[in-house]
């Protein structure tokens, strides 16, 4: 039984090491610290780098977006990096943010980088450290075929290098003048994880399913309604014919409507009061706006509300998780402890 535990307990801290790495923003390795590329990225659905021809000249220009998906053309839509023949009859998507990981390098002659994918094309960027604030974005072009290699040169693709703040404060005084310089860490987000100066994280990267479906599908309103709900944390899904690529669809009870309320690149937070308000995450589309709850349960509990739509256009949800607690599914050992009382259990059950 003890052998059993081991390897189950192994299983699952190699599984939250690679939804660690899944994020397509921020990258933390210990002993190395934080790569956090979130500022570099563009956020309305565009490429912070357009149309950059590769350093080999080819009849291709390449378009990349770091952390968020953007759109061009037909065939490249929320996507994260896009190949386009020089005419723009021809078009690749050749990576997704969704299949984003990281490599830290090994600190000598190999910088960091980031990989995607989509169907057979993958996608390297290198990642060059700068302590230039202008960023660089550099294509060295396909080779082999489906493969292709750019580089990022940015202060952001250091290590700790947009991880934190300094803030500088001057007190004066009538004999001296004293400078002190303090270290502020202010908070950082993206769709999958906040961290907060001094309440901690919350992570819901393990709750998102990864198959493009809702975790929570076709819930119903406390209220009757003629809609019901359905939310993915973190990641994108789909559902019928309008909610493509979205974060929460209303669908409409026979099933023959469904409308997108937010999208995961829309994703900002809250961390609430001490007192009393929930952390909470918010999405938007148009002029549709979602507020999602955060309900610490430190039970274990799993639950999604959904309170519908008061006032127009505006919608309530709840959830309820451990996840949703500050710290509550940070690290792995949440999770192995999980394990453990589930497998002492089974082995007490068996005797």
């Amino acid at each position: 039984m003890m052998i059993g535990t081991t390897i189950l307990i192994t299983f699952l801290i190699l599984l939250y090491s690679t939804i660690c790495i899944s994020d397509p923003c921020r990258f933390e390795y210990p002993g190395k610290g934080v790569i956090d590329i979130t500022s570099l990225g563009r956020s309305d659905g565009k490429a912070a780098y357009a149309d950059i021809l590769p350093l080999i000249p080819s009849g291709y220009k390449y378009s990349y977006n770091p952390c968020k998906q953007f759109s061009e053309g037909s065939v490249c839509v929320n996507t994260a990096a896009c190949q386009m023949s020089i005419n723009e009859q021809y078009q690749y998507n050749i990576g997704e943010q969704e299949t984003a990981t990281w490599s830290p390098g090994n600190g000598t002659n190999i910088d960091p980088s980031i990989t995607y994918t989509h169907d057979d094309r993958t996608f390297v960027v290198q990642l060059r450290c700068s302590t230039s604030e202008k960023a660089e974005f550099q294509v060295f072009g396909e080779d082999p075929q489906t493969r292709y290699t750019g580089r990022l040169t940015h202060k952001c693709a250091c290590w700790n290098g947009c991880a934190n703040a300094t803030s500088t404060t001057t007190t004066t005084t009538t004999a001296t003048t004293t400078t002190i310089t303090t270290t502020a860490v202010p908070p950082s987000s993206n769709p999958c994880r906040f961290e907060y100066p001094g309440k901690g994280v919350i992570d819901l990267s393990f709750i998102g399913r990864t198959d493009e479906k809702a975790a929570y599908s076709d819930e119903t309103t406390r209220t009757t309604s003629n809609f019901k709900y359905s939310y993915n944390p973190c990641r994108r899904f789909s559902q019928g014919a309008d909610c493509i690529g979205v974060s929460v669809c209303q669908i409409s009870n026979d099933n023959q409507q469904t409308f997108p309320l937010g999208i995961q690149e829309s994703a900002s937070w809250t961390p609430g009061s001490d007192f009393n308000s929930v952390p909470s995450i918010n999405y938007i589309y148009k002029r549709k706006k979602v507020t999602v709850l955060l309900q610490c349960s430190p039970e274990g509990n799993n639950e999604f509300q959904a309170f519908g739509e008061d006032p127009v256009n505006n919608y309530k949800f709840q959830l309820t998780h451990k996840c949703a607690c500050w710290n509550g599914c940070s690290n792995a050992s949440s999770i192995i402890e999980t394990a453990v009382r589930a497998s002492k259990k089974s082995a007490t059950i068996s005797t």
